[in-house]
């Protein structure tokens, strides 16, 4: 063994660890009952048997090289992941009738090697244990799904028109929500929720609307859960989807897939500060007029806007909306200026 640093300036304390592996090369497993072993540029079959049908979660998880998993069953049954565990990790969880199923584990691009931990483990159900992948839902509600590659559909009963917040959220998959209504009504949103989970808040109108809870892509398989509530806005906000803005100005607005400008007027050479932030979705902000144009997705931190430029007197037009048209809810729009002998840029 040989410890160096980077360069001869690269010093100081560090610590070694060692321990011993019992590598397996057994081509079967049971659940409950994990196998260390070491992968080559060859793939590795392994025979899982299920005993009792039930919710299984197979995790195949290694630190030199990208793992990915297929597995194949009775019936024609087949799934296949590459990162759902996180981390280049792999994660396949699905219900599992009795059988003997084949596990390939692999590299994603077939040419890794090393030590690899695979595991299959009983997934237990939320709550009662009860999933719905189907039916009518209405606001108040929470239930729990699960995702086989297939769309998951229900039928939303609204019967008052008002605002409505939908999160799906899953630590299995990427969450993925489609909702379309009465007159071409129809969002999407793929994360505003925030960690893969996805979120639709809008103004709904009384009417059936179908809610689709799918992936962002399509080969996962999981359980998610849905929630569908009424959202109140708080008693002092009141929302401004157009008009004058002014310096040191905050309002509130409601984004629903379309861009809603604002003028801003500046009567002296300043420095402006334009910040758009919201709980819904990734907001987005323009600022063009005068001959100059500014665009900003991120600087704000999170999925927040921010832009900050020096401009000349003169009035400008503020585009704020989501980055993707499919975003919708409430954003809080700020502005602040002051005075500066900056010249804008060219």
């Amino acid at each position: 063994m040989v410890i160096s640093g980077v360069d001869a300036h690269s010093y100081g304390p560090f610590n070694v660890n060692s321990r011993t592996i019992e590598l397996s090369d057994a081509d079967t497993m049971t659940v409950g009952t994990p196998i260390d072993s070491w992968l080559d540029t060859t793939e590795r079959e392994i025979t899982l048997t299920i005993e009792e049908a039930g919710m299984y979660q197979i995790e195949m998880r290694a630190d030199e090289f990208d793992a990915y998993l297929e597995l194949e069953g009775p019936n024609d049954y087949y799934r296949e992941d590459d990162d759902s565990a996180g981390e280049l990790n792999a994660r396949i969880a699905d219900f599992l009738a009795p059988g003997e199923y084949t596990l390939t584990a692999r590299s994603a691009f077939g040419d890794g090697s090393g030590l690899f931990t695979l595991t299959a483990e009983p997934h237990e159900l939320p709550g009662n244990g009860e999933l719905r992948n189907d039916g009518t839902v209405t606001p108040n509600e929470t239930l729990s799904g699960w995702y086989s590659g297939q769309d998951v559909t229900y039928d939303l009963e609204i019967d008052q028109a008002g605002m409505y917040q939908i999160d799906m959220s899953s630590s299995d998959v990427d969450a993925y929500l489609v909702l379309e209504g009465p007159n071409g009504y129809y969002r999407e949103d793929d994360d505003s929720a925030g960690e893969l989970n996805a979120r639709i808040a809008d103004f709904l109108a009384p009417g059936t609307y179908q809610l689709t809870a799918r992936t962002a892509y399509g080969t996962d398989s999981g359980l998610f859960t849905l929630a569908i509530e009424p959202r109140d806005l708080p008693n002092d906000v009141e929302l401004r989807n157009e008009g004058a803005l002014t310096p040191d100005e905050t309002l509130n607005g409601w984004y629903s897939g379309e861009a809603l400008t604002y003028q801003l007027t500046i009567e002296e050479s300043s420095l402006v500060t334009l910040s758009m932030s919201s709980n819904d979705f990734d907001t987005y902000l323009e600022l063009y007029g005068e001959g100059v144009s500014y665009t900003d997705d991120d600087s704000g931190g999170g999925t927040n806007a921010r832009l900050e430029q020096a401009l000349l007197p003169g009035t400008y037009t503020v585009s704020a909306r989501g980055f993707s048209a499919s975003g919708s809810g409430m954003f809080e729009l700020a502005v602040s200026a002051e005075p500066t002998e900056m010249q804008p840029d060219t």
